[in-house]
């Protein structure tokens, strides 16, 4: 699993949120991707 998050933090003053995520899942028998998960409910608050 590979997760990456990324941090703007102007963002709020534009109405966005100022942390987003994405999550890669990989398969633990064959290592192909399985998820590709992403959004802020991941991401730090």
């Amino acid at each position: 699993m590979i997760k990456i998050v990324s941090g703007f933090y102007d963002n709020p003053r534009k109405g966005l949120p100022s942390s987003n995520g994405m999550m890669l899942v990989f398969d633990q028998q064959t290592d192909e991707p399985s998820a590709v998960l992403g959004g802020r409910p991941i991401a730090p608050r």
